[in-house]
């Protein structure tokens, strides 16, 4: 450091002090910007590659302001404020749509009407379901009515749930497994599970976080996270505090619990790393247009 301040000195007393001309002089202080740029980039981009410290820590959402220390480290994090913000934007009030087939109820009252068709595709709910080797018999209720339906053996079928079932119907079938006769059943080639719409879907929920980091219990860095949902995706916003001796970064990861967690990253000397970029390119810049043989050009 301390011949690259010689360096530096002895330049301008050599080069700059000494030039008569001015277009000369600024060229020349040009190049001693460009010099001492290269000196800045170089020392921050060593201590921002070296010295940077990074670490996972998370705080509760419900202790506003606490401080949780992180193990083995001087640091801790808190969370000040959380709140979840829901953005439905200009088309996020949709009518609901339009459920599948139709319910037990419906098609009873079209059978009654002397409606009939070679299949159907039905909605209900699961109200009790009958298990042979082959065969899963699920009974299907809505609006009061009920209707079995058969399709080939599914495994650890759930009650109370919302289906939607295609198949053809078939009158008078006999099961000699069951050793039973149903009226009418629905032999089903597709089952699925159906969840009624709401109508509405957002097209942002952001979990906006404003955390405070310490180290050795004083403050360091403090803004807001964000975990922003789209609709196809997710996407995270990190909280940048900048420092005179360095940033602090945080990214959000997400809720567990009460708890919300982030990694930290804290990396020294970023603004005289910039600061250097900035003295550089005003070096090249005076070190161009004052150049006499660029202006001789012209």
């Amino acid at each position: 450091m301390v011949y690259i301040v010689y360096g530096i000195s002895n330049r301008y007393k050599t080069q700059v002090e000494p030039a008569k001309k001015r277009d000369f002089k600024i060229k020349e202080l040009g190049i001693l910007s460009i010099h001492l740029g290269i000196v800045f980039i170089t020392i921050g981009s060593v201590f921002a590659t070296m010295f940077t410290t990074e670490f996972t820590a998370s705080a509760s959402i419900s202790e506003k302001g606490t401080v949780n220390p992180v193990s083995n480290t001087p640091y801790g994090l808190s969370v000040v404020e959380f709140q979840t913000l829901v953005d439905y934007g200009l088309e996020g009030e949709k009518p609901e749509p339009a459920p599948p087939g139709i319910t037990i109820s419906e098609f009873y009252a079209s059978l009654e009407a002397g409606q009939v068709s070679e299949s159907y595709t039905l909605r209900g709910v699961i109200v009790d379901i009958m298990q042979t080797e082959h065969i899963t018999y699920v009974k299907m209720s809505e609006g009061g009515r009920e209707l079995w339906v058969a399709i080939d053996r599914i495994e650890n079928v759930p009650t109370d749930i919302n289906v939607v079932a295609d198949g053809m119907l078939m009158a008078n079938f006999p099961s000699p497994t069951l050793n039973r006769t149903f009226d009418l059943i629905l032999f089903s080639n597709r089952m699925a599970e159906y969840t009624p719409g709401t109508g509405k879907e957002p097209y942002t929920t952001t979990e906006e976080v404003t955390f405070a980091v310490y180290e050795s219990g004083k403050k360091i860095g403090e803004g807001v996270a964000r975990s922003i949902r789209y609709r196809n995706g997710n996407a995270n916003r990190v909280m940048i505090d900048r420092g005179f001796f360095g940033d602090v970064y945080v990214i959000y990861n997400g809720l567990s619990g009460n708890s919300a967690s982030a990694t930290v990253k804290i990396i020294p000397m970023v603004n005289q790393l910039w600061f250097g970029v900035a003295l550089f390119m005003l070096g090249v810049a005076l070190a161009f247009f004052f150049d006499p043989l660029y202006k001789a050009s012209k």
